[in-house]
């Protein structure tokens, strides 16, 4: 399929726009969601993605480990140190 001359000019000016708008989110301080699913998906995608260790993670962030761990645990997920992840 090929793009028209507009179609492409507008995919640009989109992408373009995308990509201003995704630097300035990554550049953001996100806060840690308050909704066990969502914790569990956020830190996981973290560990996988940024941290060594939930203690890392901790640190860096300001958070209490026990408060995550037991949030998380009281929904049913458990940290797994060897795989760096919650389960």
């Amino acid at each position: 399929m090929t793009l028209l001359t507009s179609e492409r000019q507008h995919s640009s000016k989109y992408t373009a726009a995308f990509r201003c708008c995704w630097n300035k989110k990554r550049d953001m301080n996100y806060t840690i969601p308050d909704d066990p699913n969502m914790l569990y998906s956020y830190l996981n995608m973290m560990l996988r993605d940024r941290y060594s260790s939930l203690e890392e993670f901790c640190t860096v962030n300001d958070a209490d480990i026990d408060e995550i761990t037991g949030r998380l645990e009281a929904a049913g997920y458990k940290y797994d140190a060897d795989l760096n992840q919650f389960r």
